[in-house]
């Protein structure tokens, strides 16, 4: 008949022309679709920009913290010069850790492993401070919160699950 003579020519089984019937071999290498591509660039792009505004947060709290310590040690004279020195140190290499986190998340290539980097970063850094201090019984357990409550800015459903476990 006419439409199994068509059907054979335009080389679907179905007889609708455009439509791949089930007895078609798949694509094996589909290419995504543009919307989708788009959308991809557009949430790594957001992720990158969480991570900038995380890294600034970082930057500032660590100082407001670190001003904080100095008028307790020096203007109070609570604490020892021991401690002083490794509250300093421990305050020094996660400032530079963060700077160059934050300098990376504006300038640099974004790579999606870099939020769970700092993140383990910040809760051990924030861990040794809380070692060498009174632990559980300091204030500064509260900066957990603020650890959780910024991997949220990176737009993963993952990552402030990530940093409440390493909290």
């Amino acid at each position: 008949t006419a439409s199994s003579t068509a059907n054979a020519t335009s080389g679907t089984r179905s007889g609708r022309s455009g439509r791949r019937s089930s007895l078609s071999p798949p694509d094996l290498n589909p290419a995504p679709p543009p919307a989708a591509a788009a959308g991809a660039a557009e949430e790594r792009a957001e992720a990158q920009s969480g991570e900038a505004s995380v890294g600034l947060i970082r930057l500032v709290a660590l100082a407001v913290l670190y001003v904080n310590h100095l008028y307790t040690y020096f203007g109070l004279g609570v604490g020892y010069p021991a401690y002083h020195r490794q509250i300093s140190a421990m305050v020094g290499v996660w400032a530079i850790l963060g700077a160059g986190g934050w300098r990376l998340a504006r300038r640099g290539p974004y790579h999606p492993f870099q939020a769970y980097v700092t993140r383990a970063l910040d809760a051990g850094l924030l861990t040794a401070i809380l070692g060498v201090s009174d632990g559980v019984h300091s204030p500064l357990v509260v900066v957990y919160y603020l650890v959780i409550a910024t991997a949220g800015f990176r737009y993963s459903r993952i990552l402030p699950l990530w940093a409440a476990g390493l909290c």
